[in-house]
């Protein structure tokens, strides 16, 4: 069953846990005076989390549609082959989860720079198939994405990141 209707539960979580992130956001105060209040980002996270479980759903309607297409009209051997099993692979979501908790319950101590670009690093080598696995370019990306992501939320939104050891 999971296998199934994995891509809808999966989506669906997404939508449901985005509109409680969205209705929780509601209750989060503003100061005065601030054109970006502290609500600000919630309710961006939320609306994207709603529209990446909108997408997961979508595409799969959408691509299980075309499969069917295919094999139907061609009958070609090729296609029964090019399906991946779902749900095969549970050790890059666990490490994941594993990751996500080392980096919040550490960020306010360590500090959003350091913090960021070390969870950045360890989460797209994860992530990365081992045999394109290139540890110069993702030490390149955790560090800009960090730098940029730092840059907007502090010089440009003012808002204040933990500096931790940095601070």
């Amino acid at each position: 069953m999971v296998k199934k209707y994995g891509e809808y539960i999966s989506g669906g979580f997404l939508i449901l846990f985005g509109m409680v992130v969205l209705l929780s956001s509601q209750n989060i105060k503003r100061m005065a005076g601030v054109s970006v209040g502290s609500d600000f980002f919630p309710k961006i996270a939320a609306v994207m989390l709603i529209a990446f479980g909108v997408i997961i759903i979508t595409s799969f309607i959408w691509n299980r549609n075309r499969r069917t297409d295919i094999t139907n009209t061609t009958q070609a051997p090729e296609a029964d082959e090019a399906m991946v099993e779902v749900g095969s692979d549970w050790k890059a979501p666990l490490i994941s989860a594993f990751l996500l908790a080392f980096y919040v319950g550490l960020l306010g101590k360590v500090g959003f720079l350091i913090m960021t670009i070390l969870y950045l690093f360890m989460q797209i080598t994860v992530l990365a198939p081992k045999e394109k696995r290139n540890y110069l370019l993702f030490g390149g990306i955790a560090v800009g994405v960090t730098l940029i992501v730092y840059f907007l939320f502090v010089r440009i939104l003012s808002v204040m990141l933990p500096a931790g050891l940095l601070g």
